[in-house]
């Protein structure tokens, strides 16, 4: 199988609520997390192409520090769900930043990619 993604994901140990329009809030945890998406072990799943949305607990026992990000559902097995980042604030996105940077041990890499490939 080919390898698609252009950002390096890191491991996340973190819990994160997800909802599809229309369907209600489930809490889920995270595998691993990137600029550009976030892989969440759930056994409910969606189709693939759902648009949703993730608040991702930035701070264990805090339901008031979380990133809001609205992603669509790009793949699924198994254990969990593919969402790939459609939208976010630039302060979102400063923090996931800085997130991926505190779990990677070449932080530096972060910008590489970014200066190389844009946001997408």
């Amino acid at each position: 199988m080919e390898e698609r993604r252009r950002r390096t994901r890191v491991p996340f140990q973190g819990e994160a609520e997800f909802n599809v329009e229309g369907a209600e809030r489930l809490k889920v945890n995270v595998r691993d997390l990137s600029l550009s998406g976030v892989y969440l072990f759930s056994q409910r799943k969606f189709p693939v192409g759902a648009s949703c949305r993730v608040r991702l607990k930035l701070i264990e026992g805090s339901d008031k520090l979380f990133l809001e990000l609205q992603g669509r559902i790009v793949r699924t097995d198994e254990e969990g769900m593919g969402i790939k980042f459609e939208e976010m604030t630039p302060l979102n996105f400063y923090h996931l930043k800085r997130l991926i940077e505190h779990n990677m041990e070449d932080s530096e890499r972060v910008e590489m990619e970014l200066v190389a490939g844009g946001w997408g």
